[in-house]
């Protein structure tokens, strides 16, 4: 009998956030990507799929990257288009908050909403939601 080689792939949990009213940030801004730049959107769909398969090893490309001063946060790279999402370390999940074509005038506002969704998702959690 010849030898058979196995490979068991892992891959990373990744979750949308789902706000307490229903809405979804990150899916939702996927979708209107889709319907505004459909190449951009397979673009930064093909990252999200590289990062699930080869997880936080893409931290040293400038695929991935972590969001300084906000522990946990990070971004996933596709042009100027990203979509920020936390690493819930505890339930072993990353959680896709939010997406936006960078620019420094909204970075910072759409950072801040990640921050309020990743803060929402944990109370959601800790809290049974």
């Amino acid at each position: 009998m010849t030898g058979i080689t196995q490979e068991v792939i892992i891959l990373l949990r990744i979750i949308y956030h789902k706000r307490p009213n229903g809405e979804e940030p990150a899916k939702e801004w996927l979708g209107a990507l889709e319907r505004q730049n459909p190449s951009v959107h397979k673009n930064i769909l093909a990252k999200i799929d590289k990062f699930q398969l080869e997880g936080f090893k893409l931290i040293a490309t400038d695929m991935l990257g972590s969001i300084r001063g906000y522990p946990n946060m990070y971004e996933i790279r596709g042009g100027r288009c990203r979509i920020i999402g936390y690493n819930d370390e505890i339930r072993d999940v990353f959680v896709l908050l939010c997406g936006l074509m960078k620019t420094k005038q909204r970075e910072q506002g759409q950072i801040a909403f990640a921050c309020r969704l990743a803060n929402e998702y944990l109370s959601n959690v800790e809290g049974g939601g």
